[in-house]
């Protein structure tokens, strides 16, 4: 937190338990990153976060691409990724349809890093087609998720 509030002053940030959020105000922007695969409740996090956000909110859930689950766990165990334990690996339509469940509507999906290592002349131009090439999605390590309430 104090990294974030380091780098865009003028902006406040609170951390809260995202399965029970109830910060007893509303906000502008919710960011989920990457904790969708440790929740044990992934409804219960959408229902808390809706709480708090009036018309215009817009939130921004990242995770793992489930697809790409099978490359992650081999390279955990030669140590060629960081290990994080176990996950709940859930898809972008299972995501939308939690946030649909309790009135968010999608306005943004995309995919992010098709080519995690650096690999010099190769990896940067890959991961900038992914961000502007939306049949790369599918392939991409990351998905993202940008709902605002209906």
């Amino acid at each position: 937190m104090e990294i974030a509030a380091a780098k865009f002053h003028g902006l406040s940030f609170r951390v809260a338990d995202a399965e029970a959020l109830d910060p007893g105000e509303a906000f502008e922007y919710i960011p989920v990153p990457y904790v969708i695969e440790r929740l044990s409740d992934v409804g219960a996090m959408f229902r808390s976060a809706r709480r708090h956000c009036p018309p215009g909110t817009r939130g921004g859930v990242s995770s793992v691409n489930p697809l790409r689950a099978p490359l992650l766990h081999p390279a955990e165990r030669f140590r060629l990724e960081m290990p994080e334990g176990e996950h709940r690996w859930l898809s972008s339509g299972e995501l939308r349809e939690s946030a649909a469940g309790v009135g968010f509507a999608l306005r943004e999906e995309h995919g992010w890093i098709l080519l995690p290592k650096r690999v010099p002349l190769m990896a940067p131009p890959l991961n900038r087609l992914a961000e502007g090439f939306r049949g790369a999605k599918p392939l991409c390590l990351t998905q993202v998720l940008i709902p605002s309430p209906r």
